[in-house]
């Protein structure tokens, strides 16, 4: 559940197209969902330890607050959830916006049917992706109420691949900062690649407390593993062979590109400079040696001179 708290910030980071101005207003949202989900999760946390079922039982229940309300308002526990509904409800319409964007993404380039990518005229936004992610997200509701602890599933599920993508963006955000010095960002991160290795911990941690510590861990494993593999297929047989490169990869590409071709011209040059250095470095080496051999030569030898014809005895 503390993981919990904190999914949903990353879903700012697909609305820079909703934002006039995303460089500024996209750092702010996060740093401000950052600090108030920190004190917003501490209050929860120390408010649910002190009411039934305890801190023992907290781990497993869905709805944390059932026990404050059921106190407060003498109601059954199911009725209690209902007050929890309008803090999920508010969460909703931001989460499928982004969600829908992403969708709208990968439909243009082609990943998943093309007809996705169809947006407003009027307003921009991803129609038929976020219809899609309606439906879908019905879909799972009914799932969650007809089948035995499908919610519990789910969730661990949706945590295991919520640790599998921060870790992966975390590997990108270094890699690219290792590998693209010189590309101009427009937001630096105030922790750098220090930052992205402690978040990693923290993902592979909670990924062990999912795999290890959750309970019966088989047809998580189970699940997990269908829907890579599935994916994975999908991928190398349908989707390869049509994906295209969109208009916003195209304009994250020409900047990598930019970039490599500035680092290979600086990487030639110095090449070119180290070659030159190299060369006169064995000039003055061979000049200053021939040098100093030849002042060798005049000073500490000898030189044997004929007599003359005059001088040589007379037989």
């Amino acid at each position: 559940l503390a993981m919990w708290f904190f999914t949903g910030i990353e879903a700012l980071n697909p609305l820079c197209n909703e934002i006039d101005t995303p460089r500024h207003t996209i750092p702010r949202g996060q740093v401000s969902s950052m600090l108030t989900i920190f004190v917003s999760s501490i209050a929860v946390y120390l408010t649910t330890i002190s009411l039934p079922p305890g801190i023992t039982a907290l781990a497993s229940v869905m709805t944390v607050f059932n026990g404050g309300y059921s106190q407060l308002f003498p109601t059954l526990a199911t009725n209690a959830t209902l007050l929890s509904l309008p803090a999920i409800y508010s969460g909703a319409p931001g989460l499928l916006l982004s969600g829908g964007n992403i969708i709208a993404s990968l439909a243009d380039s082609k990943l998943i049917p093309h007809a996705l990518r169809c947006r407003h005229p009027i307003y921009g936004t991803a129609t038929r992706a976020i219809l899609v992610m309606s439906l879908f997200s019905f879909l799972v509701c009914f799932l969650v109420y007809y089948i035995p602890n499908a919610d519990t599933d789910l969730f661990n599920l949706s945590m295991l691949f919520a640790t599998m993508a921060y870790t992966s963006q975390c590997i990108g955000y270094v890699f690219l900062k290792r590998r693209y010095r010189t590309m101009e960002r427009t937001f630096h991160s105030p922790f750098g690649v220090p930052g992205a290795a402690f978040a990693m911990v923290v993902f592979a941690m909670c990924a062990i407390s999912i795999l290890g510590f959750q309970g019966v861990i088989g047809p998580l494993l189970a699940t997990l593993t269908s829907v890579l593999v599935g994916l994975s297929l999908y991928y190398h047989t349908i989707a390869k062979s049509q994906q295209t490169i969109s208009d916003d990869e195209r304009k994250i590409l020409f900047f990598v590109h930019i970039a490599n071709h500035n680092e290979a011209k600086r990487k030639r040059n110095h090449g070119q400079q180290g070659y030159v250095k190299k060369c006169l470095h064995s000039v003055l080496s061979t000049v200053f040696s021939g040098y100093k051999s030849s002042g060798g030569a005049t000073t500490n030898q000898t030189t044997a001179i004929a007599p003359h014809e005059s001088d040589l005895p007379k037989t």
